[in-house]
């Protein structure tokens, strides 16, 4: 509880902090009624599954929709008109809110008319006070309130309708501030779509590119010793595709250095790295949880000490190697490990590539990893069990088409400046979440006024 006398003039303390003197604090249920959507059961019936007319939202819709799209234009799937009695239609330019799973307490609007699962709750018969656009942002200020503090289940968490409407808020006085604050944070939130939309179409180039240059369809200028009349005459048809006859086919373990033992080796087996041997400083353990969105990323470390790690010795990790994640879902996902960096010592659910530099480019080496990952063809180098692994010795005989190391560098250096560029526009697009993040700070609670 705040001190009143630091309470500013204008202001008044309550329940859910410091707010303007004449704002209001107000149950979500007296703004508008909540109801929540049904499906028809049994899942999957065709009777009631599978039409084509009536469009059939689930809380799956909303997980690949962007935080700052405000708008559900497409649904997963279709009821039948049978199915649809069972359901609850919602109309266009209804507010919902995701009531369980991954999305839970994520609200958007819909910009469709559907039906919706139990999954998706919705607020109808607004009040004329109450502008809809402000509560959608007052609604995804409390996600995490609603998933850490409101939200009820012991197996998956989820918000009845009754709970959330008795969730207080904060409302302006008039619906042309709540308007006007609306319409600041929608003008950062189509920012941060924009560039977003520019992030997918820069990476979707990218990937357009490496499947033209990683093959060789496309040569770089001083590289190609063809014209556009004869190029089929200068590709040969390998086991790994048609690539250019000046280049090779090699398997990645004959581009290691050579003499090297372990140049392409795992992290040590389980029982030979535990939690009894971490330490607070010493050698940090480089775990596949580092590499998995293509970068290398680690805020924090565990350690080994020094005689633990020249016990293990054959599971260390310098910079310039490629680390890939071995074990899990993601495994196969990788990324350079910083040329920099201290040597490390590999976790055993991940594993390590060193390329001879002098034959080879690392970056080069790595993009053909990364595209075997993106495009799923990594299922080539892993193995079926309990959980999907990359088979070490599968990923030594891997082959992979190689050109000269000037060309390597060269194609190495033109898709090095595209993720350059979108790092640049993801670093931009981040700013403007964080700004965003403050103005919401700002404007939902009254600390600043728009009017």
């Amino acid at each position: 509880m705040v001190i009143e006398e630091n309470i500013p003039e204008g202001y008044q303390n309550t329940e859910l902090g410091i707010i303007p003197d004449d704002w209001n604090v107000r149950e979500l249920g007296s703004i508008s009624k909540v109801v929540r959507g049904g499906s028809p059961r049994p899942a999957g019936d065709p009777k009631f599954f599978g039409g084509i007319s009536i469009p059939w939202l689930t809380v799956a819709a909303l997980t690949n929709i962007p935080e700052s799209s405000i708008y559900v234009s497409q649904t997963i799937g279709f009821l039948t008109e049978e199915g649809a009695k069972y359901s609850r239609t919602l109309e266009n330019g209804t507010l919902i809110i995701a009531n369980s799973g991954a999305t839970l307490g994520v609200a958007k609007i819909l910009a469709v008319k559907c039906c919706a699962n139990d999954g998706i709750a919705a607020f109808i018969d607004l009040n004329k006070d109450a502008d809809k656009l402000f509560l959608y942002y007052v609604l995804n200020a409390k996600t995490r309130e609603f998933r850490e503090v409101v939200a009820t289940g012991n197996g998956q968490p989820n918000l009845n309708t009754a709970l959330i409407g008795l969730t207080k808020i904060s409302l302006p006085p008039t619906i042309e501030e709540q308007k006007a604050i609306a319409q600041s944070l929608s003008d950062v939130d189509a920012q941060i779509t924009a560039l977003e939309q520019l992030i997918t179409k820069k990476r979707n180039i990218k990937q357009g590119t490496i499947q033209q240059l990683l093959t060789g369809k496309k040569r770089l200028s001083g590289f190609s010793k063809v014209t556009d009349t004869n190029v089929s005459d200068n590709y040969n048809n390998t086991e790994v595709g048609i690539i250019p006859d000046d280049w090779d086919v090699n398997t990645l373990a004959s581009i290691t250095p050579q003499n090297m033992k372990y140049a392409i080796v795992d992290g040590p087996f389980g029982s030979n790295l535990k939690t009894i041997h971490y330490r607070k400083s010493g050698i940090p353990i480089i775990t596949s949880g580092y590499v998995t969105d293509g970068f290398f990323k680690a805020d924090n470390y565990l350690y080994v000490d020094t005689d633990k790690f020249n016990q293990e010795k054959r599971s260390s990790v310098s910079g310039g190697d490629i680390v890939m994640a071995k074990i899990g879902a993601r495994c196969g996902a990788s990324a350079i490990f910083p040329i920099h960096h201290e040597v490390g010592i590999l976790s055993g659910n991940a594993l390590k590539i060193s390329v001879d530099k002098t034959r080879h480019n690392t970056y080069f080496v790595w993009q053909l990893l990364w595209n075997l990952y993106v495009t799923g063809k990594i299922e080539l180098l892993r193995t079926t069990g309990a959980q999907p692994a990359i088979s070490i010795a599968t990923l030594k005989k891997y082959k992979i088409p190689l050109p000269s190391l000037p060309e390597q560098k060269a194609i190495a250096q033109v898709l090095s400046d595209m993720d350059a560029e979108i790092e640049g526009l993801e670093q931009k697009r981040d700013k403007y979440k964080a700004i965003k993040q403050g103005i919401m700070q700002e404007l939902l609670t009254g600390k600043t006024r728009l009017l």
